[in-house]
């Protein structure tokens, strides 16, 4: 509390020299943490008054003031827990460091099951300091560093380190930070030292932004994941920027794929078929890929009915090339004529200890015709044809001997209109084209008729088919333009083809999201009776998520009636593998004499993530009552991480600490990095053992914050990795206080 403004107060950065131990003006500085918040649910021990009950869902939200664009939420429902269920929460510091130099509000809200919801009062305080964005790295593409691709000046290679922030004056030293592991997975931290002086900055106008060369050699002693950021010491007192986490190597995938013509031309708007001499490059970047890596390309419609894939294996030979798949004109390039196409790529990659991680690139999404036939379908859309025989979606099976016909309406045309008819199978390949007629003044009020003949029909006999029509029509601008109609869908036969099966149902998928805590034991799905189904029939159900657990084998069954749907369970482990993502399911049928299984629609749902709630905070028993006597302690640190669910083998573990140092700057111990789980862990509580050496680098006094995150579908990125509730834990003071320190500032450590 700042007496003489009657305002709460914290500080951003901290002081060079510290009291031993840290006086509560000391605390006042977050030294690059996060803020902590504690809420209670009890406020009052005497009138046992509760703030909020069991079954109630409470947010904490931090503002900053009116117009600053910066606002935190977290919350969590409250669970029955012995004293209360108290919470930590951890406001992140770089929405501490936005707000510098203005103030900011914590209040809660609680929502009960029933009733209107109940808000707190509002604790508003002061955040000083300095604010300081993150540096820029002049090579960085993508947030990569890739050492083949940076600076170099005669036989040095070099990265350009770009430091500025507002009133940068006199007197100010800048520290450049770099933070990793190295390939053996120990701590290193690197740094450069520079001061600034009158001179520098008044009389050099190319000084500001400031710059530091980070060498090659350096560089190269991290491995993969480097986070940079950079310290201001000013009057006494160390700030710290926003950090910018970078990788170190050719990043996995970081370009979208693109298009060339035969003569390696780069293709840009629309894909012309009439430009097209027998095929297109589709050009994948070397950037992202290592030898080994396989490369599935995917080409596909809107629609994703209709689907093309080829797959590459990078090999010593053209890991540093542009990798080249040809997609051919009449193969494929004509079918998807007057439709939108996306293109994009998957790498998969074996790591050294078997791990196999799959990562997509961006999409690289365009037209198939001319930009006249992209304007056209983006406006008009046509009626569709009527195919002669057609009832409710399906075909009379005797017009396989017999064809039948299509027949544009007359009131789609006009005369000098060329109308060409087409035959498509909906599992793709080129259309037939079942001939083209002129609309001149003798047929033009009348509906045009092709023929499709039984050979034709045949071709799609037990499949589905598809039948549209092209106008093609001069322009007011005197250039031709095409018209495509909608398509007129429909089975051939009894023998029902890829959407003629229903799809799944998931009876646990409530809005096409499903909630995990349903699904601690696996869950069902089921697939009712169909007329499409026969006695005999084998049916296979796929659930199709992430790799390995996450796309599991599932036991086919035998249609043995046709009035009793079948059930498959899905596992909790292949449900735990998926959370936060999309799943497919999906199912086929085999039947003796066909040539290929009958594929179903396709059931899309989103698996929820667990959430806070359903994590426990990280223990350490050497710490009882959340205070950590080291001079009581003489072995390794022992924290536990307690089982969670759906924990299993091959799911990543961050865990790290965060406090103060001895000389009061920022520390952050890093013990697992995207570590995974062996079968055997997975099926207890994590004991995790860290040198207690590590713990003698904190602040006597201190307090430090125990971190955690599970990425439960094995993605080495921890953005969307699962967070465990904050451990806060404080270090027992081993030195008696003198007396007389400032007590001035308000703790870094706020409560509500």
């Amino acid at each position: 509390m700042d007496a003489a403004k009657n305002v709460f107060y914290m500080n951003l950065g901290f002081p060079d020299k510290m009291s031993v131990p840290p006086t509560e003006s000391d605390k006042s500085y977050l030294a690059g943490r996060g803020l902590s918040v504690k809420l209670s649910a009890i406020s009052s021990v005497s009138a046992i008054w509760l703030n909020f009950a069991v079954g109630e869902y409470v947010e904490l939200q931090f503002d900053g003031p009116p117009g600053s664009l910066v606002s935190w939420r977290q919350g969590f429902k409250v669970k029955d827990a012995v004293g209360g269920d108290n919470r930590t929460f951890i406001v992140p510091s770089e929405y501490l460091k936005r707000l510098a130099g203005r103030t900011a509000t914590l209040k809660y809200v609680v929502t009960p099951v029933v009733g209107k919801p109940r808000t707190s009062g509002i604790l508003t305080f002061e955040i000083r300091g300095l604010y300081l964005p993150a540096l820029n790295v002049i090579e960085v593409v993508d947030d990569t560093i890739d050492l083949n691709k940076i600076s170099s000046k005669g036989a040095v290679k070099y990265v350009t380190i770009s430091v500025d922030y507002k009133d940068m004056r006199d007197g100010d030293q800048v520290r450049v930070i770099m933070e990793g592991l190295d390939e053996k997975q120990q701590a290193v931290t690197q740094s450069d030292l520079r001061p600034i002086s009158s001179g520098n900055l008044s009389s050099n106008p190319n000084f500001r932004p400031m710059t530091f060369i980070w060498r090659e050699e350096k560089i190269k002693v991290f491995n993969g994941g480097v986070d940079i950021y950079y310290q201001v010491y000013r009057e006494g007192i160390w700030y710290n920027s926003i950090k910018r986490s970078l990788y170190v190597g050719s990043r996995l995938v970081g370009l979208a794929p693109f298009l060339q013509d035969d003569d390696h031309q780069n293709i840009v708007g629309p894909l012309d078929p009439d430009k097209v001499f027998g095929y297109v490059n589709v050009r994948i970047p070397f950037s992202g890929t290592l030898v080994n890596d396989k490369i599935t390309m995917f080409w596909h419609d809107s629609s994703l009915q209709n689907r093309l894939t080829e797959t590459l294996t990078v090999t010593p030979g053209n890991v540093d090339q542009d990798l080249n798949i040809e997609v051919y004109l009449d193969r494929t390039i004509n079918s998807y004529r007057g439709k939108f196409v996306t293109v994009y790529y998957q790498i998969e990659r074996t790591l050294p200890g078997g791990q196999n991680l799959r990562f997509n690139s961006p999409a690289y999404k365009f037209f198939v015709g001319t930009q006249q036939e992209q304007d056209a379908a983006d406006s008009r859309v046509l009626k569709g044809a009527v195919v002669g025989g057609v009832k409710d979606g399906s075909m009379d099976v005797s017009l396989a001997r017999t064809g039948t016909t299509l027949t544009v309406p007359f009131a789609e045309t006009e005369e000098g209109d060329n109308v060409t008819a087409y035959w498509q199978l909906a599992e793709g390949g080129a259309p037939t084209v079942l001939g083209t007629q002129a609309v001149v003044a003798a047929n033009v009020n009348n509906d045009l008729v092709f023929n499709i003949s039984a050979a034709t029909v045949n071709t799609a006999l037990n499949k589905k088919a598809t039948a549209y029509y092209v106008i093609e029509r001069q322009g007011l601008d005197g250039k031709p333009r095409k018209f495509r109609s909608q398509e007129a869908s429909f089975s051939v036969g009894p023998q029902l083809a890829d959407l003629s099966l229903p799809a799944p149902e998931v009876p646990a998928v409530v809005d096409a999201v499903l909630n995990p805590m349903v699904a601690l034991n696996g869950t069902k799905v089921v697939i009712r009776p169909s007329a499409a189904f026969a006695v005999g029939d084998t049916v296979r159900l796929f659930f199709s998520g992430t790799g390995g657990a996450g796309t599991p084998d599932i036991a086919t069954q035998t249609v043995s009636s046709l009035s009793q749907a079948l059930e498959f369970i899905i596992t909790a482990s292949a449900i735990g593998a998926n959370m936060g993502s999309v799943v497919w399911v999906y199912y086929n049928v085999t039947r003796n004499g066909l040539a290929r299984p009958i594929e179903s629609q396709e059931n899309l749902f989103k698996i929820e993530r667990l959430g806070l709630d359903n994590f426990s905070a990280p223990v350490i028993a050497q710490a009882p009552g959340g205070v950590l006597d080291l001079a009581a302690v003489n072995t390794d640190i022992v924290i536990v991480l307690k089982a969670w669910l759906f924990m299993a083998a091959g799911q990543l573990v961050w865990l790290s600490l965060q406090g103060v140092a001895k000389d009061g700057s920022f520390l952050e111990i890093n013990v697992w990095t995207a570590k995974p789980l062996t079968g055997t862990e997975a099926q207890q509580d994590l004991a995790i053992t860290v040198a207690r050496a590590e713990f003698d680098k904190l602040a006597d006094g201190s307090e430090f914050e125990v971190f955690a995150k599970v990425s439960v579908d094995q993605d080495i990125e921890d953005l969307y990795a699962e967070e465990f509730p904050v451990l806060t834990v404080a270090i027992k003071s081993q030195v008696n206080p003198s007396g007389g320190g400032s007590t001035g500032g308000a703790s870094g450590t706020g409560s509500t």
